[in-house]
């Protein structure tokens, strides 16, 4: 597992990696983490490169960003990655924290759960994607919270939005979205 309760910070075009990924020579499959949590004082800073936090250890893992922690890249990319391969299927859990990009493309893998409204911005001008490629729910608990897209790029729901806990409003802060 990984706790991060201060701040990461990546130099230059450095990327924030968790995912141990299969090569050719490797003796060993994928060997990612079990859990995730970004605390409230925690924050993943990779200004010049790419985000990718990857939890699947077994069945269950997932991906926590509570209130108050920051989860930033400069122009790259935010990809975010729970177990999706048994049940218990682990969630991305969004708690209201800023997950920015200037211009890179999130990619949420698993299905998110949102405990409190939350933004997810690429950038009023920037064309960087975001894509869900599960379900995206709410808590289940009142008041319903709402999710705010800001972005000029493509938006992408592969997943249902609300099954198992509807959201309140679903915001596309754009004026000019390439597609939804």
């Amino acid at each position: 597992s990984l706790n991060i309760i201060g701040e990461v910070s990546t130099a230059g075009a450095g990327n924030f990696q968790t995912s141990n990924s299969t090569t050719s020579n490797s003796t060993t499959s994928n060997q990612n983490l079990g859990q995730i949590d970004i605390a409230p004082t925690g924050s993943i800073l990779a200004l010049g490169g790419n985000v990718v936090l990857t939890a699947n250890a077994q069945a269950g893992s997932s991906i926590s960003i509570s209130s108050g922690a920051v989860v930033q890249t400069g122009t790259g990319s935010i990809t975010l990655t729970a177990d999706t391969s048994a049940t218990p299927l682990g969630k991305i859990f969004l708690a209201g924290s800023p997950v920015v990009t200037n211009g890179g493309s999130m990619n949420f893998n698993s299905g998110v759960v949102l405990s409190d409204n939350t933004t997810l911005n690429t950038g009023a001008a920037s064309t960087g994607n975001i894509t869900f490629q599960s379900t995206v729910d709410g808590n289940g608990l009142p008041p319903a919270e709402n999710l705010t897209l800001q972005t000029a790029g493509v938006i992408t729901f592969t997943g249902n939005i609300g099954t198992s806990s509807a959201l309140g409003d679903l915001i596309i802060n754009s004026q000019n979205p390439t597609s939804l």
